[in-house]
């Protein structure tokens, strides 16, 4: 229970993440997989224990925690249809995140390039944010976590609006940053995002446990027909 008496979503759970390493956690949808990056990231809080970030509570830390991003691949798609469809493109939302954080104009757009080139999204630097499919806005948003240099992504459901085709390229993607040294978690939604994972999860009953176990629908009885 909470301190609102209403029932815990998670219970007791404990994970560790290794720079280089791909963690993924697998649960039916309602299973609490969102709300477990959200607290692993900072952005929410837990009624009990603590989320670390190389030995610094997050709870104590102000604003943005320095290496660790949450990565949102809806983030621009939502931002654009709050403003009416009128956002500005791709380069300038990456550049408007370094600013905010007070990157010297001179070198923002350079370092804008580059991770849209790493993440294979180069193509759409000048296209409006409200125009990107589901691919392009994945990889994006993952140009506009790595323009901090973070130690730690967290991404929900990376594969969740990709084309089925452009699916496992997503994953090799992902792979490739923790082979530089990322540590990743994602949450995964279908068996696909086993793919690029070194350690797979279950998360179910508010429980995490140390390997997939798919979750079963329950079975209907249904009775016999009789024939004469």
């Amino acid at each position: 229970m909470d301190g609102r008496g209403a029932p815990a979503l998670l219970r007791e759970v404990s994970l560790d993440i290794d720079a280089g390493e791909v963690v993924g956690i697998w649960g039916l949808p309602g299973s609490g997989r969102t709300t477990l990056l959200r607290i692993a990231a900072g952005l929410e809080a837990p009624d009990e224990g603590a989320v670390r970030m190389r030995g610094v509570d997050l709870a104590c830390a102000k604003g943005e925690v320095d290496g660790l991003v949450y990565c949102d691949p809806t983030a621009f798609t939502r931002r654009a249809q709050w403003f009416g469809g009128t956002s500005g493109s791709v380069i300038e939302e990456l550049l408007a995140t370094q600013l905010a954080r007070g990157v010297a104009t001179a070198g923002a757009r350079d370092r804008a390039l580059e991770v849209l080139a790493r993440t294979g999204a180069e193509s759409f630097a000048d296209v409006r944010v409200a125009a990107l499919n589901g691919t392009a806005a994945i990889r994006v948003a993952l140009a506009q976590a790595l323009t901090s240099n973070p130690a730690v992504v967290i991404v929900d459901e990376p594969t969740r609006y990709v084309d089925l085709l452009q699916r496992e390229p997503i994953l090799a993607l992902l792979r490739s940053l923790a082979e530089e040294g990322l540590a990743v978690l994602m949450a995964i939604g279908e068996s696909t995002g086993c793919y690029c994972v070194d350690r797979t999860l279950t998360l179910g009953a508010g429980t995490l446990r140390g390997k997939a176990v798919p979750e079963l629908a329950p079975v209907l009885e249904l009775g016999r027909r009789h024939t004469g």
